[in-house]
């Protein structure tokens, strides 16, 4: 059985584009920018669109302003009057609305909330401002890196290729792991111990062991290696 979805909603209108909407209190239709179609608002096509006053409500009587009425010098008053009174209350792209002098300011003002009211709500609500910060927890964070645990084909002391096994990051003699993780392996510069088969150990930077984890992997990803080393 062939369907044929309908995606009128989405060819319909352009994001922030100039629309009139109907308001239901004037009677009147008004100025407004398409922000989106709204799935959970009413049986029929509605939109999410935002007023002047940086308010964004639904609404299924909207229609675009054609082109040619927004060449006009009494639409671009219009427009700009409310681009003026939109941008004064949540900013705009081009100028950030940290104020240095005030920075208490910043997320609060520019949504209508007083920055010295301390009984306003968060969005993600009071519950995380009463918990504990607890110290990190170093052999946690161990367990989370990729390489420890991991097995890797290595030669021994006599040159036999064998499965080596990564235990954890080699530290200084102040206790801190050496070298830093960077997304370009190029400049990682970890330095992990391993452990061979005999109990021997040794010191191997991220680089060596990431290219021998690579060598040892067929072109599908399986570990080619397992029918060449010694364990």
């Amino acid at each position: 059985m062939q369907y044929t979805p309908d995606i009128s909603e989405y060819v319909s209108f352009t994001w922030f584009q100039w629309c009139w909407f109907h308001d239901e209190n004037t009677k009147t239709k008004q100025l407004c920018r398409w922000l989106g179609p709204a799935h959970q608002t009413g049986q029929s096509f509605c939109s999410y669109i935002i007023l002047p006053t940086g308010q964004y409500i639904t609404r299924s009587t909207v229609i675009p302003v054609p082109l040619d009425e927004l060449k006009t010098d009494e639409m671009k008053r219009q427009t700009s009057i409310f681009t003026n009174c939109l941008q004064e209350r949540i900013g705009n792209s081009k100028q950030p609305i940290f104020n240095i002098q005030n920075a208490q300011e910043i997320y609060y003002t520019n949504f209508g909330d007083d920055p010295e009211d301390d009984n306003w709500d968060l969005p993600y609500g009071v519950e995380l401002l009463d918990m504990e910060t607890n110290e990190v927890n170093e052999p946690y964070l161990e367990e989370l890196d990729e390489y420890i645990n991991v097995q890797v084909n290595l030669p021994n002391k006599e040159g036999i290729p064998v499965l080596a096994k990564v235990k954890k990051r080699k530290r200084d003699a102040s206790d801190q792991p050496i070298g830093e993780r960077n997304a370009n392996p190029i400049l990682d510069t970890r330095v992990y111990e391993l452990e061979f088969p005999d109990g021997a150990t040794a010191e191997y930077a991220v680089n060596t062991i990431s290219e021998n984890l690579f060598d040892q992997c067929g072109d599908e990803g399986w570990d080619s290696s397992a029918d060449s080393i010694h364990r």
